[in-house]
């Protein structure tokens, strides 16, 4: 993974992407990088992204630091995607923040999708999108996984049709950073959930694994 700090060479903003299934702990994560951003000159931008039914009835636990600069919410109306369309809410987001010479006021993007979002739609802003590009730079797509994610990972790498639907295989299969935030009930727990993480690497090998505790 490209370290947290700031990149003042190119002067964009470090942008990173967290994605998981539903109750993987996203937000837990994203409180733990936010936290290890130490340089008092760190200035963080974060966007939400949620399901439109869900405005208003869904509250976020994001930690109070004077190092965040704006929390905004973008909204799915269910395709998963639907932000990071040409003239989706992320797209206009990005894009006005880039025109605007916003962007000299914040060293990080931190960008927290909902469980069942295409992770490869947000990625490929920073790829194709031109006025998104030249202010942002994606530094690494984080998904979040645990017991029950990866057993459902599992279950559907050999099964075409449950392949085509698992959007957790798919974040998995995005991500250059998995995060396992497992809550242990006990130590067999622990053990099994061991076994599953290294079946797990086996499938994707090309990318980095660490535990949150």
């Amino acid at each position: 993974m490209t370290s947290l700090t700031s990149n003042d060479t190119k002067k964009k903003i470090n942008t990173f992407i967290i994605s998981g299934g539903t109750a993987t702990g996203k937000t837990t994560i994203l409180n733990s990088l936010i936290d290890k951003l130490n340089n008092t000159n760190d200035k963080i931008l974060i966007v939400l992204h949620q399901h439109a039914k869900s405005f208003g009835l869904e509250t976020t636990n994001i930690i109070n630091t004077n190092k965040i600069v704006s929390i905004e919410q973008v909204f799915d109306f269910g395709s998963g995607c639907i932000c990071c369309s040409p003239d989706g809410d992320l797209t206009r987001l990005l894009s006005n923040i880039s025109a605007t010479n916003n962007a000299d006021n914040i060293t990080h993007l931190f960008i927290e999708t909902t469980g069942v979002a295409d992770v490869r739609s947000f990625a490929r802003l920073f790829a194709v999108e031109e006025t998104i590009s030249v202010s942002f730079q994606l530094q690494s797509i984080i998904t979040v996984i645990n017991n029950n994610t990866i057993k459902t990972i599992l279950e559907a790498k050999d099964d075409i049709k449950k392949r085509q639907e698992c959007r957790e295989l798919d974040q998995f299969q995005q991500a250059n950073l998995l995060i396992e935030n497992n809550f242990y009930e006990s130590k067999q727990d622990n053990n099994n959930s061991n076994n599953i993480i290294s079946t797990a690497i086996s499938i994707k090998n090309n990318t980095t694994i660490i535990s949150h505790d």
